[in-house]
């Protein structure tokens, strides 16, 4: 089904919903309109410290890769 034709079904569904129908709607809607997730100045500030013991090599980090691969390790043992 295309967007277009999505959009045709869900209007031809909205306008005839019940009130019931409208509140779930208008719920995921807001849902979906809302940020996932907003951090915290407390957590702000303490990726940032993070990000900057990172980048001067005071801490390691490690990518995705190297991740996954000690967690597949660790899970083999």
């Amino acid at each position: 089904m295309t967007t277009i034709q999505l959009r045709k079904k869900v209007h031809a569904i909205v306008d005839n919903a019940d009130e019931r129908l409208l509140k779930m709607v208008l719920a995921m809607m807001q849902e979906y309109e809302s940020p996932a997730y907003v951090f915290t100045a407390e957590e702000k500030k303490e990726i940032y410290r993070r990000s900057k013991e990172l980048r001067s090599g005071k801490v390691k980090g490690y990518t995705l890769e190297e991740t996954l691969r000690s967690v597949r390790s660790a899970i083999k043992k």
